[in-house]
């Protein structure tokens, strides 16, 4: 559970996503990192990194020493930024209007709760409360209007599917690694991740689905219904359609970066040995 955990928090708590045009100035777009949640989800992607590489894959199928690749990951984090990658991600992208709508409605009265409200359900000790949540709505029902909201909020979101393909995008990245580094190993250890995970999906998407029920009545337990059915309704529109595709595409440029930086250091430093 702790591994999914990790994992939707760069989904769950960054849903408003939206895209750039000519017109839009850094200053604008670094506004819309800090309003939207982008910017926690971009401070935690280091350390999930580190919490998920495959090393003993890639020790195994190449015979690094671990020295040398834990200093590979290192040297890569360390010249990773994700800011300036989600910054260039959204100054290219060509649909000013949508990010303006997406500010415009985060510092309106009811964008200004839900944001507050998704900041804290990122505080360290969210998870514990969480837990503690479940167990008050397994005694305690929540009300039918709010069970529908929150089923209309998770498909209008299709964070589950999102958060699945986060945590492929991290299980497969050192044989992404090794499919640079050396072809021949690299596509045995990607036909050995298929394997295991064809094998663990159906447990993986039971676990997703459950917690990110969870995760939504807890997010947003202090936000009523009629100001959560006003986010849902933006989320469905053509502005809020766009934050799945913006979140994934920018944690994928972070992990190729980080991919291709580990890779230019391995092989620097195997040079220099």
């Amino acid at each position: 559970m702790s591994l999914v955990a990790r994992l939707v928090g760069l989904i769950l708590f960054s849903f408003s996503f939206v895209l750039h045009a000519d017109n839009l100035s850094v200053e604008q777009v670094q506004k819309f990192i800090g309003l939207s949640g982008l910017g926690k989800s971009i401070e935690s992607m280091p350390e999930q990194f580190r919490q998920q590489a495959r090393l003993q894959a890639l020790l195994d199928e190449d015979k690094l020493t671990a020295e040398l690749v834990q200093s590979a990951i290192e040297n890569a984090l360390n010249e990773t930024s994700g800011y300036a990658i989600a910054e260039t991600y959204l100054l290219e992208r060509s649909d000013a209007d949508q990010l303006n709508e997406t500010i415009a409605f985060m510092e309106s009265n009811v964008g200004g709760r839900i944001v507050a409200a998704e900041n804290a359900a990122q505080n360290p000790d969210a998870q514990t409360e969480m837990q503690a949540y479940a167990m008050e709505l397994a005694q305690t029902p929540p009300s039918d209007k709010r069970q529908q909201l929150i089923r209309d909020f998770l498909v209008v979101t299709d964070a589950e599917n999102a958060a699945i393909d986060m945590l492929k995008t991290m299980m497969f990245v050192t044989a992404d690694f090794m499919s640079e580094y050396k072809p021949e190993a690299g596509e045995v250890l990607q036909s050995s991740l298929e394997t295991e995970w064809q094998k663990m999906e159906p447990m993986v998407r039971a676990q997703m689905g459950q917690y990110m029920q969870i995760a939504s009545y807890y997010s947003y337990k202090d936000i009523t219904d009629a100001d959560l059915e006003q986010y849902i309704t933006f989320l469905g529109s053509d502005a809020g359609k766009v934050y799945s595709e913006a979140s994934l595409d920018i944690y994928q440029a972070y992990v190729n970066e980080i991919v291709r930086k580990m890779l230019a250091n391995v092989i620097e430093a195997s040079e220099q040995s």
